[in-house]
């Protein structure tokens, strides 16, 4: 038994002193990263909160226009999205809006993303158009993602960086594995216990950083476990793969693999050459109704930007590793949170209900099985029935194709014109719902929708999800603490500094034992063994 505790703390010993420096960026950097969303959120008030007006008399004959229950009770009336995409583009023609996220918050301003390209706010009341006055602290926690991701690593280093880190985290496990066995107290008295786990404030030197080394070890190593564990899948795919073959299912296939797709296709067709898409308002109407308890709602048309770059905050507001997805399925590496996540290298993670935050949400193919259906659109359930125009789906027009003769056409150009015609053909909508005491935290459900008609192409929610998915959605989250709310970001981000701490010790002790002089400090007459 002291052969092997030898080998154990010679083992922590040396994965400390190789990977200590790295494993301190880590930490410091998760420890900043624990309550990003809620810190970039609040920094950015002054764009993404509004005031709603006054309460109307009762007696007034205005009509009111309520996306939620919480707006309907105060009577304020907010404009539908048609009137407010109608004022972004007036304001700014080059702007293509992909993506529109509403809170259910009567003081939430409405979020129009152009993907990586930034975006805008704007007051659903009075349909000013905002941004925010300072993205220092966005920038700031975009340098800390892309520090704790790639090293700091940019453009083709990143990988570089990845995989030091990837390789440090995997030390950082072993530490943290070893470590609670090294400081377990071996003597269960009272004596024996507060030695190791608790902070003995009189100490001083190498005594002091013992007492902590030992103390912030006991109480964090559970939680760094699970961090660095579920830090893994992020880092490599076979940790990816592993937890879909412990459950035995088929690891999905990586993206670009020939043959795989990493969207769902679906081909839509125009009822009638005259056929306009329904509105947005329409649709965002059907949806609170359906889901009553919903708290945010985005709806991405898939259009591509152009253009000028509005808003590098509107992208930070959301997570993630090199194969996730908002839902849990995978993301890209290159963030821009979104960031546009090629500045915020974190996957993701869905905004957490707060006010103005965009998802870089993704489209990935399910396990479950198509689940078809139709969304009934119902007379006057748009937001607001007596606007002059509503907003609609901009599907890309179709273009016709030049007919050549059967005979001429060879198998090849077949495959092309089909590949045009699917190109060119209108695109389906996807609207993404996280409802409220939705279990996991992070859960959503994502519609993807014939524009035209309303028809459920593809239903995706967690429930959906194979086994190996939903172990593998909760790691994600798991990581960021973000799956049990904000004490999970809480515990998370404790730990990441107690870590920070651990690795200033363990420098401390070691540097002492190899080139300091003097006895043992007193603590460590109680717990000779573990001396350092």
């Amino acid at each position: 038994m002291k052969l092997f505790r030898q080998i154990l703390f010679w083992s922590h010993l040396a994965a400390g002193l190789t990977a200590g420096l790295f494993i301190g960026v880590m930490s410091f950097t998760g420890t900043t990263l624990a309550f990003e969303d809620e810190l970039v959120t609040w920094a950015e008030r002054d764009a993404r909160q509004v005031t709603p007006p006054a309460i109307l008399p009762s007696d007034s004959s205005a009509k009111t226009s309520a996306t939620t229950e919480a707006l309907a009770k105060q009577g304020a009336t907010r404009l539908s999205l048609a009137d407010l995409q109608h004022k972004l583009r007036e304001a700014q023609p080059e702007f293509r809006t992909a993506s529109m996220t509403l809170q259910n918050d009567p003081t939430a301003a409405v979020a129009f993303s152009a993907g990586r390209d930034g975006g805008f706010y704007i007051n659903p009341y009075t349909g000013e158009i905002r941004q925010p006055s300072s993205t220092k602290v966005h920038d700031f926690m975009q340098l800390m993602l892309t520090w704790h991701r790639f090293l700091g690593r940019e453009g083709d280093q990143r990988p570089i960086g990845k995989a030091i880190n990837g390789a440090c985290n995997i030390a950082f496990f072993v530490l943290a594995v070893t470590g609670l066995y090294l400081w377990w107290p071996r003597t269960w008295s009272w004596r024996g216990i507060k030695a190791i786990a608790l902070f003995n404030w009189k100490l001083s030197g190498k005594a002091r950083d013992f007492n902590w080394h030992n103390a912030i070890g006991l109480w964090s190593a559970p939680i760094l476990i699970v961090l660095t564990l579920t830090a893994v899948p992020m880092s490599y795919r076979w940790g990816s793969n592993l937890i879909y073959q412990l459950v035995g299912e088929e690891p999905p296939a990586p993206p670009g693999v020939p043959g795989t797709t990493t969207t769902p296709t679906f081909e839509i067709k125009r009822p009638s050459p005259e056929a306009r898409p329904l509105g947005y308002d329409t649709l965002v109407a059907t949806i609170q109704k359906d889901f009553p308890h919903w708290e945010q709602i985005v709806l991405r048309t898939g259009v591509a930007s152009r253009g000028q770059r509005p808003a590098a905050s509107m992208n930070a507001s959301v997570p993630h590793p090199a194969t996730e997805t908002v839902s849990g399925g995978p993301l890209p590496d290159d963030l821009s949170r979104d960031g546009s996540r090629v500045t915020d290298p974190r996957l993701a993670v869905v905004s957490n209900g707060v006010p103005g935050q965009i998802p870089d949400l993704q489209l990935r193919p399910a396990p479950a099985e198509t689940n078809p259906g139709r969304i009934a659109v119902r007379n006057g359930a748009a937001n607001n029935g007596t606007q002059p125009h509503e907003a609609s789906p901009e599907p890309a027009p179709i273009q016709r194709e030049r007919s050549t003769p059967s005979a001429t056409e060879n198998g090849s150009e077949k495959i092309e014109n089909q590949k045009s015609r699917i190109k060119n053909a209108p695109s389906p909508l996807t609207i993404t719902i996280r409802e409220a005491g939705s279990w996991p935290r992070t859960a959503t459900t994502t519609l993807t929708l014939n524009p035209f008609t309303g028809e459920i192409l593809k239903r995706e929610g967690f429930g959906e999800y194979s086994t190996g998915r939903q172990i593998r959605t909760w790691t994600r989250f798991l990581h960021t603490g973000q799956a049990l709310g904000w004490p999970g970001q809480l515990i998370a981000g404790l730990a990441c500094l107690g870590a920070c701490f651990l690795v200033y010790t363990g420098f401390a002790l070691s540097f002492r034992r190899f080139f300091g002089r003097g006895v043992l400090p007193p603590i460590a007459s109680t717990q000779p063994s573990q001396s350092s």
